[in-house]
């Protein structure tokens, strides 16, 4: 479904090279752009890569210094054995497939300004550094079964045991770094969230279309309503992402600040006249918003964090519009 979805796109060429662009350099260039990744992951990826090494390299040196461990090792089950060479091939191919990604995708400056990007994205879209990302941590996990094994001396308690105590500190580690709340809420802000949501669930109408904040989490989940343009929401038809496009753009104009929220409007309140502009292009009903900028109008909800406006047309709003458009297709 995936091919068929690339291969044929009733979109045009252009908008097929725009999303192109879109998709790869911009929306998901954290992920597949080589010259945008943190300096973190290529650290994180190069300590994995050196344990891992390490590791082999102190089992292969205990393996030449002792004959008994040697042995303990290839008592294994032909299974177990099997599955340590497919791994290391499948590790050497996916290492190969990163490696060219790199090759490839690595240029400085904007890419829009490559002559080739279009040819890089091309190979890029297909993720090729997922392949090994998933496959360190396994290999990794079967380097410290090897190690276990010399450590336990062979004995299947011992090495038990040690599994035991090992899985039980990193799990415990894992659960008290946990977040309840997701990345940029506190743990308050979040409830409100949920609690904002909650409102618009049993206060508007089900074909009711919510613009949010760009640091909304889950409203169509919590709300249960349909959302004009998400961030993170991307297509991945040509024509989904144009559109998606076009509509970041569009709503970029009440000034969206990165990751925080919307800041509505140029300075003083927000006009009553702008949101109903906003509904009439958008077919949006409701804004959701913290209060980073007052509205002209009282919101229809709010909490300690966030408010929610209605930005419908009432009837004599609808009305003036069409006896003003009138008098100015008289004139």
């Amino acid at each position: 479904p995936a091919i068929s979805l690339i291969l044929n796109s009733p979109a045009a060429a252009r908008d097929q090279r725009r999303a192109l662009y879109f998709q790869v350099f911009r929306r998901l260039a954290h992920h597949l752009d080589p010259s945008r990744f943190p300096l973190r992951n290529w650290i994180h990826t190069g300590l994995v890569v050196g344990l891992i090494g390490v590791g082999l390299w102190y089992v292969r040196k205990r393996c030449l210094a002792d004959e008994s461990i040697d042995r303990q090792l290839t008592k294994r089950t032909s299974s177990w054995q099997l599955s340590w060479r497919l791994m290391g091939t499948l590790l050497l191919v996916a290492a190969g497939i990163g490696l060219a990604g790199v090759l490839v995708g690595w240029h400085e400056g904007r890419a829009s300004r490559l002559s080739d990007w279009h040819q890089r994205a091309a190979f890029l879209r297909y993720y090729p550094f997922r392949f090994v990302d998933g496959l360190l941590p396994m290999v990794g996990g079967m380097t410290a079964g090897l190690l276990l094994t010399i450590v336990s001396g062979g004995r299947a308690r011992r090495e038990l045991v040690i599994t035991m105590v090992l899985c039980t500190v990193l799990m415990g580690t894992a659960w008290s770094s946990r977040r309840t709340a997701p990345t940029g809420y506190t743990d308050a802000r979040f409830d409100e969230w949920k609690n904002a949501c909650a409102w618009i669930q049993k206060n508007t109408l089900q074909d009711a279309v919510i613009l949010g904040p760009r640091e909304g989490f889950g409203l169509k989940w919590y709300a249960e309503r349909a959302e004009y343009v998400c961030y993170k929401d991307c297509p991945q038809d040509a024509r989904g992402i144009v559109e998606w496009d076009r509509r970041l753009r569009l709503t970029g104009k009440w000034k969206w600040t990165r990751r925080i929220d919307s800041r509505y409007g140029d300075g003083g309140p927000v006009l009553r006249k702008d949101v109903l502009e906003l509904h009439r292009k958008t077919g949006a009903t409701h804004i959701l918003t913290r209060r980073l900028r007052e509205f002209e109008q009282d919101p229809v909800y709010r909490n300690r964090y966030w408010r929610v406006y209605d930005i419908r047309e009432t009837n004599e709003e609808r009305e003036a519009l069409e006896v003003r458009e009138a008098a100015e297709s008289a004139s």
